[in-house]
């Protein structure tokens, strides 16, 4: 097996047992990827070669070393090792969460029997494999805690309660799993309805839902600093571009390919990694000719076939594109005034544009690439006056 396949693949198997976020993203992962950067993602795994990596690393090997010797970084680093060694040839780790964590209670027969129906009912949605996985790890902990056989409305509401503990948005996200598991166990398992109405409406602080905005003049500031500094301008520049006038995330500018862009009919077309949905936009004049320039004058030669690469001829990753933008922000003059300023806070700005522009809400949530229009109504509660400041090209999405 490749090594960012085991990797992904004994991640994937310690969140469905249980191992938090934070003990994945802290005490494993930064061994893991030291280890991958090394011998290369398309590499295939092997004892012989994560023992020499590991002696590379660390200047010793740490699976022959009495532990009591080890720092605690060393410690760590041979703990994850060992799991990575351990799921290669045993599908399984051995050790597990720590103990008193509701996640880490078993469930009882009839909690995992609707677990695992809902984790069928997840796939078929098309989701992907992150939004599943949180899902689930969200509705182990709720039925560790509120075993099926005796829910009622009364410890549901009560398990909902303690999601005080956890900061705003958190408890807003785990509140509407838990409605949309709740939903479906009604449809499918007979639960009474009263238990997922009993949720009462999340109240949001007031202005809190209001979108982040700039102006056309600020966008402006943006592109011009933007295609004027750095060493790839031509790059970031048609970047941003695409990002303004197209709305697309982080992940879908990292993951477009040459072959996304169909020059005869004018057209670029992306599958959505958030959702699997498949757009199409028509290229302006200002997007073509922004590709165009860095295509031909500044994109390394590469085997990649990724349409935005790193200096070194690599795909750029979708982790670099909005700290480059929010870069930009700060550097550009703007005034933030405490405003957002990554990627996302320019697709904000398409959607308001567009909706100032008396766009109808349809058309914003297709060129969005929303997969409900309830997500894209979510992006209309702006405030109206600002937003008659806003005047970007609208392109034609007919």
């Amino acid at each position: 097996m490749q090594v960012l396949q085991l990797i992904q693949d004994t991640e994937g198997w310690m969140y469905r047992q249980g191992f938090s976020r934070a003990t994945i993203t802290l005490g494993y992962r930064p061994h893991w990827n030291k280890f991958r950067r090394l011998v290369g993602e398309e590499t295939d795994f092997s004892k012989c070669n994560l023992s020499q990596s590991v002696k590379s690393i660390y200047g010793k090997d740490i699976f022959s070393t009495d532990p009591y010797r080890l720092s605690k970084t060393e410690s760590n680093a041979r703990k994850a090792f060992c799991a990575l060694r351990e799921f290669n040839s045993s599908g399984r780790v051995s050790r597990r969460p720590r103990s008193g964590v509701s996640i880490e209670k078993p469930l009882t027969a009839e909690s995992s029997r609707i677990l695992n129906g809902y984790e069928g009912h997840l796939l078929g949605r098309g989701l992907t494999e992150a939004t599943t996985r949180n899902n689930l790890q969200v509705i182990r902990r709720f039925l560790a805690e509120c075993p099926a056989e005796d829910i009622t409305r009364e410890n549901v509401l009560g398990y909902v309660n303690g999601f005080g503990k956890y900061r705003r948005l958190t408890a807003a996200t785990y509140r509407n799993v838990l409605q949309r598991f709740f939903a479906f166990c009604s449809e499918n398992e007979g639960l009474p309805m009263d238990i997922q109405e009993g949720f009462l409406p999340y109240k949001k602080r007031q202005g809190a839902e209001i979108a982040t905005i700039y102006t056309p003049e600020e966008l402006s500031l943006l592109l011009k600093y933007v295609s004027s500094h750095g060493k790839t301008p031509a790059r970031n520049y048609a970047l941003v571009l695409l990002i303004a006038v197209f709305g697309l995330r982080a992940k879908d500018i990292s993951d477009l390919t040459l072959s996304s862009i169909d020059w005869e009919k004018g057209t670029l077309r992306i599958v959505q990694s958030k959702n699997q949905k498949a757009l199409e936009h028509k290229l302006t004049d200002l997007t073509a000719n922004a590709l165009a320039h860095y295509l031909l004058d500044e994109r390394p030669e590469s085997e990649y076939i990724h349409v935005f690469l790193k200096q070194d001829g690599t795909k750029l990753a979708d982790r670099s594109v909005s700290p480059m933008v929010a870069y930009a922000f700060i550097c550009s003059g703007i005034e933030l005034k405490g405003r957002k300023h990554g990627s996302h806070s320019i697709r904000h700005s398409l959607a308001s544009n567009m909706l100032a522009a008396d766009v109808d809400i349809l058309t914003i949530s297709k060129v969005l690439g929303h997969s409900s229009v309830a997500t894209t109504k979510a992006y209309a509660k702006v405030d109206i006056p600002h937003l008659r400041l806003v005047g970007l090209e609208v392109p034609d999405y007919e």
